[in-house]
């Protein structure tokens, strides 16, 4: 029984719920879009075109385009894992403080990489900051009414 009166509608549902799938949509596209970009590098015609481009060092630009998108593939594997835990436990108003702790390091994790962005080229990256804040400040925004309505509902719950 108690775990059916956590399965109900709850305040933040809807915040996590559609963050969380345009999150696993997102995931999804950026993984597979990295591994045909990953394939990719194994092209002779691609080495062409790097040389082609003017690089004075393509073997040194190759190892490094091949460690940024392993990094990427973990940061869109991490989303695609925040998108599910978001999804499944929307409905979860008992699951609000672990859906929290995940949206804070979300957000923690976005807030670095974007000030490592603006420090390695200029400030007009900046606005940039905005734009990717959206999504993680709504998803903790869910996750907070969730943590809020579970808590109230064992302040007011008879015992």
């Amino acid at each position: 029984m108690h775990e059916l009166e956590n399965c109900i509608e709850t305040p933040g549902g809807i915040y996590l719920k559609i963050i969380g799938i345009i999150y696993i949509i997102c995931s999804v596209v950026g993984i597979f879009s990295l591994m045909i970009l990953m394939s990719l590098f194994e092209d002779p015609f691609f080495q062409d075109l790097i040389n082609e481009i003017g690089q004075t060092d393509p073997d040194m630009m190759l190892f490094f385009s091949v460690q940024m998108m392993q990094y990427g593939m973990v940061w869109l594997v991490f989303t695609l894992f925040v998108g599910i835990m978001g999804v499944i436990f929307s409905r979860r108003a008992d699951k609000g403080t672990l859906i929290m702790y995940i949206g804070l390091l979300n957000l923690f994790l976005i807030i670095i990489s974007q000030i490592l962005l603006i420090t390695k080229f200029d400030m007009s990256a900046s606005f940039g900051i905005l734009i990717s804040l959206i999504l993680p400040v709504l998803y903790l925004v869910g996750a907070l009414k969730n943590k809020k309505s579970f808590e109230s509902n064992l302040v007011n719950r008879p015992i």
